[in-house]
């Protein structure tokens, strides 16, 4: 069984745009791979079939039917017909789908329950969808804007269909977008890591960053990030711990570096500190 993370094993980009389309063939014997998902994807099948093992029921479907997946991860099994396999791709990032829930977020219901994937057969509008879809795949690489467009077309389309299905699907990308963000942030906050550094972790640009940072802890990143520091300074040096040893506990390459911080945080020296309350 082999890993994949997709779509950047799919695309030629070290980082992969945040949205696209990939017009997907295999062929062989089916096979189990480990499947880790950065962005959302829409799997417009067109031959063969699929399986899907998440946290959730298990998912199959072929070509009569496609399916929207938001979870992070699965055990996913391509199984071709007559020795071919061929998806539709449409893959997009959480925030191309949060300024399109915004846009059109009067329209949508409030529905409590989450879910990792959606799959409903084709109509004939959807059908020619998927078409207009495999046209764009031959022409030049279509752009952002023209993507985004089609998303919100076919996310209008099916909110009129299958309205609760659909916003569970969007409650769970939402809460997994905020589940991962805060797991890069907390995970990293006593080592040496830079903003610039943890936005490459999130998959994302640092102006991207700081937004998603302010909406999910409503402060900077620099001043959330020194509280927390300096919290855990403060309680390592109650417990006896040396100035000269918790530095690097907290995230900082030098003494120096943490003692001018915690002085200009603290309004004193952290022996000073430690003096007044030990």
């Amino acid at each position: 069984m082999r890993e994949y993370t997709i779509p950047n094993h799919l695309v030629a980009e070290d980082t992969p745009p945040p949205i696209g389309l990939i017009d997907y063939r295999a062929e062989g014997d089916p096979v189990r791979n480990r499947i880790l998902y950065t962005q959302n994807v829409i799997s417009f099948m067109i031959q063969g079939s699929k399986e899907i093992h998440m946290q959730e029921a298990p998912l199959s479907f072929d070509q009569t039917h496609f399916a929207m997946i938001t979870s992070s991860r699965c055990l996913m099994t391509e199984i071709s017909a007559n020795g071919q396999y061929r998806s539709l791709l449409f893959f997009f990032d959480d925030e191309i789908l949060s300024s399109i829930w915004l846009k059109h977020m009067d329209t949508f219901q409030t529905v409590d329950t989450k879910a990792e994937a959606l799959s409903l057969p084709y109509d004939e509008y959807l059908l020619q969808f998927r078409n207009s879809l495999a046209l764009l795949c031959k022409t030049q690489t279509p752009s952002i804007a023209l993507l985004k467009a089609k998303l919100e077309e076919f996310l209008l389309y099916v909110l009129q269909r299958r309205p609760q299905q659909l916003i569970a699907l969007l409650n769970n990308s939402k809460s997994k977008t905020e589940v991962d963000f805060r797991n890069v942030v907390e995970n990293n906050l006593f080592t040496n890591l830079t903003i610039e550094e943890l936005a490459f972790i999130c998959n994302m640009s640092i102006s991207t960053f700081k937004r998603h940072f302010h909406k999910f802890y409503e402060s900077t990143p620099s001043r959330f990030i020194l509280t927390q520091r300096m919290k855990m300074a403060g309680q390592l040096l109650l417990k006896n711990k040396l100035p000269s040893e918790i530095y690097p506990l907290v995230g900082y390459d030098s003494y120096s570096n943490f003692a001018r911080a915690f002085k200009q945080y603290h309004q004193m020296s952290p022996r000073q500190y430690q003096n007044m309350n030990v």
